[in-house]
């Protein structure tokens, strides 16, 4: 039975214009305290507030470098121009950009509700299905989090994909299938995550346009001719996948986001896979404890692969016997198989045997896989009453209740994305051992000054995970900082030993090596820097700290302006070079530097002062007395601009 013979009657354009309303706002009331949040410190700043080719807003010239680029270990420019036009239209306050994320996916949701209202003419069931979507706090993760722009905007073109090709499905053409096509690659640009989009179209065209019946006889003429064809069509949306699969894996590869085999081997990798199956279904089902990060059983436990055996277990014995279930019903209501195909085959991709990144699994990667599940919920529900029209009150009632608890627990689950010490905080309180957690706490409380709990949170995560470079990494600079050195470096090699193709440890010991005067090796480190990432701007900005420091100031300089090239917002990068050009006599020159770091530094006194110094050496005493008077302003104890002003008096 497909779809269209509906057991309801089709829903009224009131019922439909009611549900999508109540879709937008029940989800934006849902999210709105996000709009009040700051970006968080993880990924957040690489993402936008600190990335060179986002944070100045629109420009074509780097939408085109990005499109031909990575960043961030990614490369996707559809998402690289959201960012742009966010900046663009509301700077980096960071609660536009928020309200942004919450708008797509209200719009998801609607456009879900919509999807299947049009494909199965079943009204109730196709609102239960997308507000399951909407409401669910597995959303939070892709919602609340600003760097998870990809998901909810690669979600709106995987919508309009399938609204596409329920189009098709009714009136095959090559143009429609073209504007599918065309459709997916937007997607893709947006998140590679939907490369399974053309198999899940395979099961669309089973439920619910039902245009193709895989359980009918094989043998027969119709039924092969209709496969082949179904096949064919698809094909150029295989192809689409496969290359732009490869371009990802490479990307990631060659920036070191993904794990060798040597370090998480395949079996472990698999086991960890089935694990994340159940996981997900579990979370699905009972979404406790959700957290930002979930620790890998691989540095958790002292013996990953029996920690693992056990959930894997359970996972394959529940999705055994789900399976069993929707093949015994599939003639009769095919829709259980193919919302659990939905959910697994969507998941392959970031299941892990590829592994990017060291989680165990991620809330984000539920955006749009669990959709299969709220399908199957709803319209075996929907079947259910139709078949015992007693049960409507009561399947109406606990749709109600799901609903309320869902909201519920997502409102509760968004506090915790309210700044990034309450997150990680959450991440220490939902898991246990979460290594990660610890160092990013150790990393704010070190930005902060709070050196003691700092220290312990680091302390922590290395006796969880012994080989954490980004643990070692903090805990070395925060000796670096006390210049006990000796103790710095061990710290820094063994980072550098656990991670030798990461960039970011080579800088350490560079940096190591430049605080103890070594220009020789610290030389050499930041070149290593560049031969792994050849942009890095911080690699450039030390190498001219080294030759400002050798006094080869025409090498210095030339370094600055490479990494200002890259990022002109380098703040430390703008004063060196403003210093230099102040040297060098060229005053009007080291004015117009100054004036662009007051523009990103409004609110540093040093800053003022050091303007104040070049408009006093280019001859423009009032300019030079404002810039003097600004920096007092700031701080009211800054002795030297306040002997600058007394000596122009």
């Amino acid at each position: 039975m497909t779809p269209t013979d509906s057991h309801a009657r089709q829903p009224s354009r009131a019922f439909v214009l009611m549900g999508t309303l109540a879709l937008i706002l029940g989800t934006a009331v849902l999210y709105f305290p996000v709009g009040t949040y700051e970006f968080v410190d993880y990924d957040d700043l690489d993402y936008v507030v600190q990335n060179p080719h986002v944070r100045d807003g629109w420009s074509l010239e780097e939408l085109t470098w990005l499109s031909t680029h990575a960043h961030a270990s990614n490369w996707h420019p559809l998402t690289w121009m959201s960012h742009m036009l966010d900046v663009q239209s509301f700077g980096l306050e960071a609660g536009g950009h928020h309200l942004v994320s919450v708008a797509f996916h209200a719009l998801n949701g609607a456009l879900l509700f919509l999807l299947l209202v049009s494909a199965t003419g079943r009204g109730w069931a196709s609102l239960f299905a997308a507000l399951f979507f909407a409401v669910h706090p597995l959303r939070v993760e892709s919602v609340a989090w600003i760097s998870e722009r990809k998901d909810v905007l690669s979600g709106t073109f995987w919508m309009l994909a399938l609204f596409l090709y329920t189009r098709h499905a009714r009136k095959p053409s090559a143009l429609r299938m073209a504007a599918v096509v065309s459709v997916f690659l937007l997607a893709m640009a947006a998140k590679p995550m939907v490369v399974s989009l053309p198999l899940i179209l395979l099961l669309w065209d089973i439920w619910p346009t039902g245009r193709w019946n895989p359980f009918g006889d094989p043998t027969l003429a119709r039924n092969a001719s209709t496969t082949r064809s179904i096949l064919l069509e698809k094909v150029p949306l295989f192809a689409l996948a496969l290359g732009l699969s490869w371009v990802t894996f490479a990307v990631q590869s060659q920036s070191g986001a993904t794990n060798r085999f040597e370090d998480l081997p395949l079996d472990i990798r698999c086991l960890n896979a089935l694990a994340a199956f159940g996981a997900y279904l579990y979370q699905t089902f009972l979404p406790l404890d959700l957290a930002v990060f979930y620790p890998h059983a691989v540095v958790t436990s002292d013996s990953p692969r029996a920690a693992l055996a056990f959930p894997a277990s359970i996972s394959v014995a529940v999705y055994a016997g789900l399976f069993m279930i929707a093949w015994r019903i599939r003639r009769r209501s095919p829709v259980l198989l193919v919302g659990l195909c939905w959910m697994v085959i969507s998941l392959v991709p970031v299941i892990g045997i590829i592994q990017v990144g060291s989680q165990a699994h991620a809330d984000r990667y539920t955006y749009l896989p669990t959709i299969g599940v709220g399908i199957a919920l709803a319209f075996l529900a929907g079947d259910a009453v139709a078949s015992r029209p007693n049960w409507r009150k009561p399947l109406a009632a606990a749709s109600i209740l799901v609903l309320a608890l869902l909201g519920l627990s997502t409102r509760a689950q968004i506090r915790h994305w309210s700044d990034t010490e309450a997150l990680f905080q959450h991440a220490l309180d939902a898991t246990s051992r979460n290594y990660t957690a610890h160092a990013e706490l150790g990393r704010i409380y070190r930005q902060a000054g709070d050196e003691k709990r700092a220290r312990n949170h680091l302390r922590e995560a290395l006796r969880i995970h012994p080989n954490f470079g980004e643990a070692l990494s903090q805990l070395g600079q925060l000796h670096l900082a006390r210049e006990n050195y000796a103790r710095a470096r061990q710290l820094f090699e063994r980072a550098r030993l656990v991670r030798p193709r990461n960039p970011h440890a080579l800088l350490d010991l560079g940096v190591l090596e430049l605080s103890e005067g070594k220009l020789e090796p610290a030389e050499k480190a930041f070149l290593g820097v560049l031969e792994l990432a050849p942009l890095d701007t911080s690699a450039l900005f030390n190498l001219g700290c080294l030759e400002q420091s050798r006094r080869d100031f025409e090498a210095a300089e030339a370094y600055y302006r490479q990494a200002l090239e890259e990022d002109p917002g380098h703040g430390d990068a703008l004063n060196n070079l403003g210093d230099l050009l102040l040297m060098r006599n060229a005053f009007d020159e080291a004015v117009a530097v100054f004036d662009r770091l007051v523009r990103l530094e409004s609110d540093d006194a040093t800053v003022h002062f050091n303007l104040g110094k070049a408009h006093q050496a280019a001859g423009d005493g009032q300019r030079a007395r404002d810039a003097f008077a600004e920096a007092l302003k700031i701080d009211p104890h800054f002795e030297p601009a306040q002997r600058a002003l007394e000596k122009r008096e």
